[in-house]
Parts: structure tokens; sequence; C-alpha cells
């Protein structure tokens, strides 16, 4: 009881440090710093797999522009995604939505790790607690009766 405690209490561990990792905030972000993610976030349409703050193409520039202007004027990057997504399409948003097919190839692998760690716990709970049965006075009769009947020099297996 004393080990799986142990092993619970580590994994809890790394689980709130893991989520600690991910939610954490840095200090808080300049304008520039707010472009300049929010540009990493939108696809150049008229670039090959490049990003808006890749890109040096008109395009490009002009969208950095244009989110540099909005972030001054207050607006959350909210509005500014649906301004966007509005006036170019869905394509040149980079985010996955969290909906539909695409929920489930996020939510999969997640799954997947939880099951496959409770199934390596439950495994090895059970390893453990196979190892301390005992046989039973009547199951230890039956193998003394099967010694018995056994010559000596069989080898049976």
């Amino acid at each position: 009881m004393r080990r799986s405690l142990g092993w619970l209490l580590l994994f809890a561990v790394g689980f709130a440090a893991f989520l600690y990792g991910v939610t954490a905030e840095g200090p808080p972000l300049t304008n520039a710093d707010r472009a300049q993610r929010l540009g990493e976030r939108y696809a150049c349409e008229t670039c090959n797999g490049q990003t808006v703050a890749e890109s040096n193409a008109t395009f490009a520039q002009q969208v950095r522009r244009e989110i540099r202007r909005r972030i001054d004027d207050g607006q959350t990057e909210q509005q500014i995604n649906d301004f966007l997504v509005g006036r170019f399409g869905e394509d040149i948003d980079l985010t996955p939505r969290a909906t539909g097919f695409v929920g489930l190839v996020w939510i999969l692998p997640v799954a997947a790790f939880v099951a496959g760690a409770l199934g390596l716990t439950a495994f090895f709970i059970q390893g453990r607690n196979a190892a301390t049965r005992h046989a039973s006075a009547a199951d230890a009769a039956l193998v003394d009766a099967e010694r018995l009947k056994r010559k000596p020099g069989d080898d049976d297996g």
C-alpha cells in the first residue's frame, strides 16, 4: 500500500508540473510581442508553408501592419482573429479547431496515454498481489498427491 501511494504521489507531482509548464504565463507581453505571437498563428497566403511573422511578402507585411494597428487600438486576440478569418477565410488561421475530427486528433493521444498509464498501474498491482498469494491446503494436498504418483526419474516437464 505504501509503495502504491508513493507511485501515485510521484505521478500527481509530475502531472501537476506538466500542467504548470503548459499553462504558466510569463511577464505581461508588450504590443510588439503580442503582434509577433499573433503573426505566428496565421498563414501567409502567397508563401508556401510560412507564417505571416516569417514571411517578407507584401501580403504578410500588410497583415502584420493590420495586426499591430488593431492591437494598438485595444482589440483582443479574438477580435483580431475574427476579423482576419472573416476577411481571408478559415485557411489563414493555423490554430487547429477543437471540434469534430480535429478534436479527436487532439484528444485521442491524451486518452491513449491515460488508458496506458491506468493499464500499467493495474498490471503492476495485479502482479504484486499475485506474488503474495499462497496455495490453500487443498491445493497443496493435490500437488503432493501428484508428486507421489510419479516415479523417480520421470521427466514430463
